[in-house]
């Protein structure tokens, strides 16, 4: 099963996972990761150690998809300065229908698909309504 790593500013990792196992249930191999709005150094390596420490619980040897905010934000750009140390795929930009898709599909995928997948169904998840003629 591929860990998955959620990253972004204060309690929004972990309001998406709640959100997502309100739909599928409990998860297993996932963590939120609160990153600090920072510019300082010292802060910044903080964040870093704890999203590389994520990465390391919930990887079971097919590696981790490590979901972000946004890029270029800290969460997005720190998690960037790990790609050569973990077998990691980062998707930034995450939204709740691609995590779901991301929670269905990652026992029976591999990391690269996966990843590829995920910002396929990001895209398809915003839907846009309307009661009217649009110009």
């Amino acid at each position: 099963m591929i860990g998955i790593v959620i990253a972004g500013y204060e309690d929004f990792p972990k309001s998406l996972i709640v959100s997502a196992q309100i739909a599928l249930g409990p998860q297993k191999n996932i963590i939120a990761v609160p990153v600090t709005p920072t510019r300082a150094p010292e802060d910044i390596e903080g964040n870093r150690q704890l999203i590389f420490s994520a990465i390391t619980k919930v990887d079971q040897g097919t590696g981790v998809l490590v979901l972000t905010d946004a890029m270029p934000e800290n969460a997005g750009m720190i998690a960037s300065s790990l790609v050569n140390e973990v077998t990691i795929e980062i998707v930034h930009g995450v939204n709740l229908p691609m995590l779901e898709y991301i929670l269905r599909r990652r026992e029976f995928t591999d990391l690269q698909t996966l990843s590829d997948e995920a910002q396929q169904a990001g895209t398809k998840g915003i839907v846009i309504t309307t009661n009217g003629p649009r110009s």
